[in-house]
């Protein structure tokens, strides 16, 4: 694992979509993202600045370790709402203190 993720997962986040994990992992492909299979069922999507895993369904859940994580998470999010994928999420600090809650629904 990266030095820059070393401190453990620091973003996380649920999916509402009826889209499927692979489906969800595809749509970080065109950004460069590295997509990769975890298990028979889950993916991990890595990136310079951030390695996630993506499990789970009913909501999906996304999560990881995410470099500067609040100068990333917009470039994270970016492809869900272009894809229409409704998300709840949060973003903590070193010391595991909340740093910012997200929420995108499609009207």
């Amino acid at each position: 694992m990266n030095d820059h993720f070393s401190k453990g997962a620091n973003f996380f986040s649920s999916l509402y979509t009826p889209l499927s994990r692979h489906e969800i992992a595809e749509l970080y492909r065109s950004s460069k993202w590295t997509i990769r299979k975890r298990s028979l069922v889950d993916y991990e999507i890595l990136c310079p600045f951030a390695e996630l895993v993506i499990e789970a369904e009913e909501p999906i859940l996304m999560h990881g370790s995410v470099v500067s994580v609040l100068d990333n998470v917009e470039r994270i999010l970016l492809p869900l709402r272009d894809s229409g994928v409704r998300y709840f999420g949060e973003c903590y600090g070193e010391n595991m203190e909340l740093l910012r809650e997200f929420k995108w629904q499609v009207d």
